[in-house]
């Protein structure tokens, strides 16, 4: 009995050995493949973004870096830039896009996402005139996208979204005048059409921005200069 008793403890320690040489190999493989993607996606995200952002707004479209964490899906897209109509300057762009994903996206099949952080926007467009402005061929195209015929709607959850230190510029060639937007702060808690609950970290408050319209004279020269405006919850 004894002998038995024995053979069954080294039985049960020889499984117990091999499923703890299984479980170790599959954390190393875990890691590697962790690894893996945190190199390898992030070239191929840069490159993606701007091949398929350029074929889809008809512009040069550049993206500084992109880093990603593939064990906690947080991505980071940073120094995006649009280039305007004549590949000159600037149409969009920002410094930094942060977005923070749950694991509920894979399973949803519909983006669930903890946090987005937008920072340092920048928005810029012109009135050419006559109901003209340099934005048009880019609404155009997005608009003769065709639609799928019954295709349902986009289903997603957004938490705690943040927008900081936005800017924006409209120029109005035919009056001379350009007026900026700066500074501007905004906070969601949430936008969501999917049944899912999150933390919501991000505080509820108003728009913060400062606006100032200018008038340009003849030789580009700032002639005049209205004091700015700062609007707050409540204020004017």
């Amino acid at each position: 009995m004894e002998l038995k008793h024995i053979s069954v403890a080294l039985s049960h320690a020889t499984w117990l050995t091999r499923w703890r040489h299984r479980l170790a190999w599959f954390l190393v493989g875990l890691v590697i493949v962790w690894g893996f993607l945190g190199l390898a996606v992030p070239p191929l995200l840069k490159w993606q973004l701007e091949k398929q952002g350029s074929a889809w707004l008809g512009r040069a479209v550049s993206v500084g870096s992109v880093s990603l964490k593939p064990w906690s899906l947080e991505v980071s897209v940073e120094g995006v830039r649009v280039a305007d109509v004549a590949e000159q300057g600037e149409q969009l762009g920002w410094d930094r896009l942060y977005i923070d994903a749950e694991l509920q996206s894979l399973v949803r099949l519909a983006p669930v996402l903890d946090a987005v952080r937008l920072e340092g926007l920048r928005v810029a467009v012109r009135h050419l005139g006559a109901g003209r402005y340099d934005i048009d061929d880019v609404l155009e195209r997005l608009q003769s996208t065709p639609a799928t015929p019954g295709a349902e709607p986009a289903r997603f959850a957004l938490f705690n979204l943040e927008l900081v230190d936005g800017r924006g510029t409209f120029t109005d060639e035919p009056l001379a005048v350009t007026h900026r937007l700066e500074g501007l702060h905004l906070t969601v808690p949430f936008l969501s059409n999917l049944a899912s609950r999150r933390e919501v970290l991000t505080p509820t408050r108003g728009v913060l921005a400062e606006w100032q319209p200018v008038r340009f004279g003849p030789a580009d020269h700032a002639v005049c200069q209205e004091p700015s405006h700062r609007g707050q919850p409540g204020g004017a």
